[in-house]
């Protein structure tokens, strides 16, 4: 059973139970839901979400069961029991449920771990027929494969996500990309590099691609090295990008990331990173420096023009105060950031800058499908 197909799939496994419904229900410490039901209807899956999934006798007998377990309702709750409860009377009834096959297949709590069949109400018979116990029991391997199988997925695309959210607040482009160069996610950065189609773009076939030859050449040496079994997780490589504008060169890093922690020898992609060096947009976190060394701001606004590499006169110009005062601000910073030099100063600026931009971009992920491609140009990445 593949789960994107679970819904038809339970279709077919409740006719050939000759069943009116069917669910599969999560269990957990702290909540009991229908995950995916069909022959009940949207109304009655919500009501039994947010109230009567509290009420229900045989959820509780069926939590309470190991893995593997098969079981008749009638059998497992008296009907007189169940007929008089709320949860029949004012749910099932109304519905027109009546007796049901249930199984446990998991005792995870992270997934579906049990499956019910029902009969319809108006049929008054024993559900539970020899038959079709036997085929629940059939069934059991099966289900319990398939929430495998989406526990799996579901941890990939949680991953993915962090994945993707760490990446957007990066200053700098970054491409997630396989073995072949095939482009699995950008952050809104690389976007706006590939948008300029200056050295770098995508192919038809989704491949990240570089203006010459020697640098394509280049590129897919670098990636095929990152993505290869036998380079440690943690070795980067390294490239200049040439830029048909005339500006200066692009720095690209690749970095090897496994998909599957699991095993060594599971897929990678190569993490790459385009640095711009005459991109200028970020601006030196003065606010951090007054956290982590109590800076006033006008010894924050000394220390930002210092690390931009301004003269001492030129910056008492700009600030419209003597030579002398922006000495005295300057001192008051070395002795509050323990550095004795301009250059010890802008070290030590430099290095406690936060990687991570504040997340006042758009963050999205970027279909690799909607990026500019060879020869072709983005006037927006929404249109």
């Amino acid at each position: 059973m593949n789960p994107s197909t679970w819904q038809a799939t339970l279709y077919d496994v409740v006719d050939a139970f000759d069943g009116i419904a069917g669910s599969l229900v999560l269990t957990s410490s702290a909540d009991r839901h229908i995950t995916l039901g069909v022959g009940l209807g949207t109304k009655t899956v919500d009501s039994y979400n947010n109230h009567y999934r509290d009420l229900d006798p045989i959820a509780r007998i069926i939590e309470q069961s190991s893995p593997g377990t098969v079981g008749c309702v009638f059998d497992s709750v008296p009907p007189a029991d169940l007929s008089n409860s709320e949860f029949f009377i004012d749910w099932a009834r109304p519905s027109g449920l009546g007796d049901g096959l249930f199984a446990r297949f998991s005792a995870r709590n992270d997934g579906p771990c049990w499956f019910i069949c029902i009969d319809p109400l108006e049929q008054n018979r024993r559900f539970g027929t020899p038959w079709r116990l036997k085929l629940m029991h059939q069934l059991i391997p099966h289900l319990a494969a398939a929430a495998r199988i989406e526990r799996t997925l579901s941890d990939q695309r949680a991953n993915l996500r962090l994945t993707t959210d760490i990446l957007e607040h990066l200053d700098h482009g970054a491409l997630l990309v396989d073995a072949h160069g095939r482009v699995q996610h950008m952050n809104t950065a690389a976007h706006a590099i590939l948008q300029r189609s200056d050295g770098l773009s995508i192919t038809s076939n989704g491949e990240l691609s570089a203006g010459t030859a020697g640098n394509r050449m280049t590129l897919c040496g670098l990636i095929g090295r990152v993505c290869g079994h036998d380079t440690p997780v943690g070795a980067a490589g390294s490239m200049l990008i040439a830029r048909r504008s005339g500006q200066r060169h692009y720095v690209l890093h690749g970095l090897p990331i496994r998909r599957d922690e699991s095993s060594s020898r599971g897929p990678r992609l190569a993490l790459l990173t385009i640095v711009d060096p005459d991109e200028t947009s970020q601006k030196p976190p003065a606010e951090i420096w007054r956290l982590l060394y109590g800076l006033t701001p006008r010894e924050s606004v000394i220390a930002q023009n210092v690390l931009r590499g301004e003269g001492l006169q030129t910056v008492a110009d700009s600030l419209a105060i003597t030579l002398s005062t922006v000495r005295v601000h300057l001192q008051h910073v070395f002795e509050k950031t323990n550095t004795r030099r301009q250059a010890e100063l802008t070290r030590l600026l430099t290095a406690t800058g936060p990687i991570f931009t504040p997340a006042t971009r758009d963050c999205r992920v970027i279909d690799p499908s909607r990026a500019p491609s060879e020869g072709s140009r983005l006037t927006n990445p929404d249109q």
